[in-house]
């Protein structure tokens, strides 16, 4: 049968995304919000990329991440200083299971976006020996518990929220900290590191009903390991169980795969990784990333997991931010008899503002990056609610350009009813200073009629 899937050590990090109110409402610059009280109030432990100086003075996670921001971002988006990362107070915190619990060191950070939009990761290293049930219940949120030091059991959803608002609380700033929200936008990443893959195995598939299963390996020693495509190949099911199972409590079993077609694992099961000893799964809100063990050098596995934070990190901010523009461009369309014309010019520029904003995060230099960003992109989807806020801009421009029409020929027609009075005052005015003639009452009257039924038409075709 497939080997267990049991990991050595695992990393797992939350990438949970709310929305800054108040003080740190849209349009606001990060200099703004982001002051020097808050920054005291905060910790020493924060940097904006470009006014760092001496990069070597950083604390050694923040270093990490600053690195990534320098290759991962382009240098004129960073002369924007459009956002900064702050490290927080570290601690220790378990989870709880029915075997015992699992102790876990947490690195909490907090990165802020001065569109209004803060990323609370946290970080969590050293959990051994963790099997795939327990790899699963931990990608959920509301469901599993933990149990920090000093404090009582929680899920993590309530744990996390706690320390958000803990820590906004310092600053007199307030966030959406909706349960639905963070349930929806938040990232699961989960690094394996160290994964041991010895000699390939031939697999025998055994098709039944409208399942796969996974028959008995055999061992073939002859055979040259083949990175990732063996190593894939080996754990296959468990990788799918992990990267898509839908609920913690689906039937009694974790065997997901089992139910589920084989074109449909194929497509789940798509390597975004350009590196052979690491192999990356995306799956809706779930990250999956396996070092394989091969004794070649490496760059480092806490480096690996920062690279990967900062991209998703950043993949995270545009969904949130398309999402609000289409958001706010629904309600706008609810509402559009309420709104006037300057509210909805004033909505669109903010709207651009916004997307500016997603531009710019969308531009990297270097390929690597490019071809993971987009990759990261395409599976949390932000391409199609992109798409759709560039679609509804577009008809809000539309309206726009029929509104400005409207209310010019308004304004038309308005002026031409003035020009009209005014001349017929004139006329009633010299013809009352002399003779009355029926000629000239006729003449004002039939011109009025005509003019009354010229208004009415043009009225009917280009105002109402």
């Amino acid at each position: 049968m497939s080997p267990e899937f049991r990991v050595p050590e695992l990393s797992v990090v939350f990438l949970i995304p709310f929305s800054l109110t108040g003080v740190a409402r849209r349009g606001h610059r990060l200099d703004r919000i982001l002051t020097c009280d808050a920054r005291d109030s905060l910790g020493e432990s924060y940097y904006i990329p470009r006014e760092v100086s001496e990069p070597d003075r950083l604390p050694s996670y923040l270093r990490l991440f600053y690195d990534s921001d320098i290759e991962y971002f382009d240098p004129a988006y960073l002369d924007l200083k459009r956002f900064c990362r702050i490290g927080l107070e570290e601690y220790d915190v378990s989870f709880v299971r029915d075997t015992g619990d699992i102790r876990a060191h947490a690195r909490p950070f907090l990165t802020l976006f001065d569109v209004g939009i803060g990323v609370y990761t946290l970080w969590l290293s050293g959990l051994t020996d963790v099997s795939k049930r327990d790899i699963i219940d931990m990608c959920f949120l509301s469901k599993i518990h933990v149990r920090p030091d000093h404090a009582g059991k929680m899920t993590l959803l309530e744990f996390v929220k706690a320390r958000v608002e803990a820590l906004l609380s310092r600053l007199d700033w307030e966030a959406e900290l909706d349960d639905a929200f963070l349930i929806e936008h938040h990232l699961v990443m989960l690094f394996v590191k160290d994964f041991p893959f010895g000699s390939p195995t031939s697999q025998v598939d055994v098709s039944a009903g409208s399942g796969v299963q996974t028959g008995e390996s055999i061992p073939d020693t002859h055979t040259p390991v083949r990175l990732p495509a063996d190593f894939i190949e080996q754990y296959r099911n468990h990788i799918f169980d992990i990267v898509s199972l839908p609920d913690r409590y689906y039937g009694k079993v974790y065997d997901y795969h089992k139910s589920r077609t084989p074109e449909y694992l194929e497509r789940v099961l798509r390597n975004i990784s350009v590196r052979n000893d690491f192999p990356v799964f995306v799956f809706r809100n779930r990250f999956l990333g396996i070092k394989i063990c091969t004794g070649e050098p490496d760059y480092g596995f806490d480096k690996r997991i920062v690279f990967n934070v900062v991209l998703y990190t950043n993949v995270v901010l545009q969904l949130v931010l398309i999402k609000d523009i289409n958001n706010n461009l629904l309600n706008l369309v609810k509402n559009l008899d309420k709104a006037t014309l300057s509210h909805i010019v004033d909505l669109r520029r903010a709207l651009y503002q916004d997307l500016e904003e997603y531009i710019n995060t969308s531009i990297q230099r270097i390929e690597v990056w490019r071809i993971a960003m987009e990759d990261a992109a395409r599976q949390l989807s932000v391409p199609e609610f992109y798409n759709a806020a560039r679609e509804r801009l577009e008809m809000l421009d539309s309206y726009l350009l029929t509104a400005f029409q409207r209310h010019s020929n308004v304004l038309f027609l308005v002026l031409n009813a003035i020009s009209f009075v005014t001349a017929v005052l004139t006329s009633i005015d010299i013809i009352l200073g002399r003779a009355l003639e029926p000629v000239h009452i006729y003449t004002i009257i039939v011109l009025s009629v005509l003019w009354t039924a010229w208004t009415l038409m043009y009225h009917s075709r280009y105002v109402r």
